[in-house]
């Protein structure tokens, strides 16, 4: 993120994704800012995060989130990073780009495995890149 208003753009970008879904139930916006804001809130005293938002045209169409928890790495000895707060239009390419966002994020932080935030190995869909054989396990929420 550069700015504010791109914070705020990935912050309020599901309510475009969303809008038509009368099951949602929106976030409130205070909590979402407290949750990205890096001088307070708990999770940025020991891990980082890194969001992205995906443009066409200048337009946003996609967000991501890549992050390192090394409580979690030391808990589990294992050497992963995480990607959540996924969210784009309904197109492959957009995915494609936000997920190698992300990918290219933790794989240059060394880590073995990107993994979605909160998801369970044995579940969700695999993705595979053969050019550099990782595998990213994601689940539907």
């Amino acid at each position: 993120m550069r700015s504010r208003a791109d914070r705020n753009a990935f912050i309020r970008f599901p309510w475009r994704i969303y809008e038509n879904d009368h099951a949602w139930v929106p976030p409130l916006i205070i909590e979402r800012k407290a949750f990205f804001d890096r001088k307070s809130h708990p999770f940025y005293q020991h891990g980082d995060a890194a969001l992205f938002l995906a443009r066409q045209n200048g337009e946003v169409v996609g967000r991501i989130m890549a992050s390192d928890d090394p409580n979690y790495n030391a808990i589990h000895d294992s050497n992963v990073g995480c990607f959540g707060q996924f969210e784009c239009v309904d197109n492959d390419n957009v995915a494609a780009a936000s997920l190698n966002a992300s990918t290219g994020t933790t794989l240059r932080r060394h880590f073995s495995m990107p993994r979605k935030v909160g998801s369970d190995v044995k579940a969700g869909w695999k993705l595979w890149d053969q050019s550099i054989t990782r595998r990213i396990m994601c689940a539907g929420y």
